[in-house]
């Protein structure tokens, strides 16, 4: 296959890029210096090698040295690391992050689940797991006071809230499990909150003690 389309099969399977996108892409590195795109092919092979997922958050997180495991965030001693709020993707805590609301820490599932979804491969598609013994440890050393819910309002967010739940409650049924009010129109991802939305979502959370 020719360099340059197997190039623009490569860009159209990035989110948002169809085949006429990835044909602009192209072209519009044509029409810059050199210099672009061979900067741009190093950038990618830096990120590639120095993001790294945080073993408390489990955000991506950049940075050049090799032992580093903790993001800024899960680093951050002015945080309350006993809030733990739950999002989907690195996508919505950006989004809370620029609100400059939150003073909690977070959890990134990585995804969710539908209905339909086998139990026995929910950790395939979100980190369950992981969640479990960060919840385990937190509350075993006396350092967890909630966790909050920060799902998408839909169908699979409203199943793998529920998943979630459960999967807490078991840890303990006297850990306080909280969720964001409603204020995005159903189906919406929490990546496009505001401030102001997710103000009064926090503000409104229903908090249960299982």
């Amino acid at each position: 296959m020719q360099a340059n389309r197997e190039l623009e099969q490569y860009l159209s399977q990035l989110p948002g890029v169809g085949p006429r996108q990835a044909k602009r892409i192209i072209q519009a590195l044509l029409r810059r210096e050199p210099f672009f795109s061979r900067r741009l092919g190093e950038l990618i092979q830096s990120v590639r090698q120095n993001m790294r997922v945080c073993e408390e958050t489990f955000q991506y997180f950049y940075s050049e040295d090799q032992n580093e495991t903790l993001s800024e965030i899960a680093k951050d001693p002015s945080r309350d690391h006993g809030k733990i709020l739950v999002v989907e993707s690195d996508s919505d805590l950006e989004a809370i992050e620029k609100t400059d609301l939150w003073r909690g820490t977070y959890f990134v599932l990585g995804g969710n689940l539908k209905p339909a979804t086998n139990e026995s491969s929910y950790d395939n598609f979100i980190r369950l797991n992981q969640l479990n013994n960060l919840v385990t440890n937190k509350y075993q050393n006396h350092t967890l006071s909630e966790v909050i819910l920060g799902l998408s309002s839909s169908i699979n967010g409203d199943f793998t809230a529920d998943i979630v739940r459960e999967t807490v409650a078991e840890i303990s049924d006297s850990i306080s499990i909280s969720q964001l009010g409603r204020g995005l129109s159903t189906g919406t991802a929490l990546e496009y909150i505001d401030k102001n939305t997710f103000e009064s979502a926090l503000e409104h959370r229903t908090t249960n003690t299982q």
